[in-house]
């Protein structure tokens, strides 16, 4: 099995610079301005077929990017321990909900400019 490579921060995104791609990144870029949430992106090259190793079918079986690892820790990287994410959309609320404390990207639950934001 062909495990991904993994860096030294607790967020691990595996991506291409793609429409979706792109989503997971730019929020990454603006959580990590705004409230110091390091990363690390690693390279999925859909044109030669990379997303269908076995790690990367490990972390979202559809085989497709965006997708990350949240461990819990930065010292200890196992995968059965990590939460796995994937697809854009889901990506995009897991980290507004997990990181955005200040609710600067999505409103909290409740608050009735959440269904507006998520519309768009």
């Amino acid at each position: 099995m062909q495990a991904l490579p993994t860096g030294n921060h607790a967020i691990q995104l595996y991506s291409i610079a793609t429409p979706n791609g792109q989503k997971a990144t730019v929020l990454l870029e603006e959580l990590n301005l705004i409230y110091g949430l390091e990363y690390d992106a690693f390279l999925v090259n859909i044109m030669d077929g990379s997303q269908f190793n076995t790690g990367f079918c490990n972390l979202n079986p559809n085989s497709k990017i965006p997708a990350l690892y949240h461990f819990a820790t930065t010292e200890e990287k196992k995968v059965e321990d990590a939460t796995r994410v994937f697809e854009s959309a889901a990506i995009l609320m897991y980290l507004c909900e997990t990181f955005d404390t200040q609710h600067i990207f999505l409103p909290p639950v409740g608050d009735e400019r959440r269904t507006e934001c998520l519309n768009w």
